[in-house]
């Protein structure tokens, strides 16, 4: 009984330490979960989901940098193919680059953010060599980050039509 007992403690810890740091694309949502806690917004719908925190609380060295105040995960299948991510400042390359890393892992190459595909005053898009683009959306004070895998993008039309079911018009015809 002892030694099971031994067995189980492990068992928890080494999966508690393999947990940490590891919410990234491609994840459960509920590694995200095990990462930042109980989400403000929980919501499930057929094949998509959404879990945002707001305000984030994190001790992780790259959102606590950037200053983020939200993070959701938009999920299809139960797969994590996009991360929004608000930041109370504007970030640089530097910056930026270390938060991207921290939702993408080794998927991620720095010269993928030396040139846009697309930039003006208020948007930034880059794509990413390994696939998955990032957008930059530049509000006042703020930038919001949208970083999504190519599931995310080619699915597009999946996440709208879960939308509009879930969330039906308010307007008046």
């Amino acid at each position: 009984m002892r030694r099971n007992t031994s067995i189980s403690i492990l068992s928890v810890i080494v999966f508690a330490a393999s947990s940490v740091g590891a919410a990234s694309l491609g994840s459960a949502p509920q590694e995200f979960r095990a990462d930042f806690g109980t989400p403000s917004f929980d919501e499930h719908l057929v094949r998509t989901s959404t879990l945002r925190w707001k305000p984030l609380r994190s001790h992780d060295s790259a959102l606590v940098a950037a200053r983020i105040s939200a993070l959701e995960t938009l999920s299809l299948d139960e797969r994590v193919c996009a991360v929004v991510v608000w930041c109370e400042r504007h970030l640089g390359r530097a910056a930026t680059a270390r938060l991207i890393h921290r939702f993408l892992g080794t998927a991620y190459r720095a010269a993928d953010l030396d040139t846009p595909r697309h930039a003006d005053a208020l948007m930034k898009i880059y794509h990413l060599s390994s696939g998955g683009t990032v957008i930059v959306n530049i509000h006042g004070k703020q930038d919001v980050f949208v970083i999504g895998d190519d599931c995310y993008w080619r699915n597009q039309e999946v996440f709208g039509r879960e939308n509009a079911k879930g969330r039906p018009p308010t307007g008046v015809p």
